[in-house]
């Protein structure tokens, strides 16, 4: 059947992203980043709707699993 026609005045969407990026010069490993762009994503809708969080490059000592900016309300 036909999908019916929405008002887009009544939608409303909410996005929560997590982000991760690999190392200049590093060899990519796609699990690696996968994992660290997926705990950020988790960390995102914990802070609530309208979440980005940023993942952090891998480097020495404790990191922090991202930091997280807000969106538009």
């Amino acid at each position: 059947g036909m999908v019916p026609a929405v008002d887009v005045d009544d939608v409303h969407i909410t996005g929560s992203f997590g982000v991760a990026a690999s190392s200049s010069g590093e060899p990519f490993n796609f699990d690696a980043v996968s994992r660290r762009a997926d705990a950020a994503l988790y960390e995102a809708k914990r802070a609530g709707r309208n979440r980005v969080a940023v993942a952090p490059l891998v480097g020495p000592g404790p990191q922090p699993v991202a930091t997280i900016l807000r969106g538009a309300a």
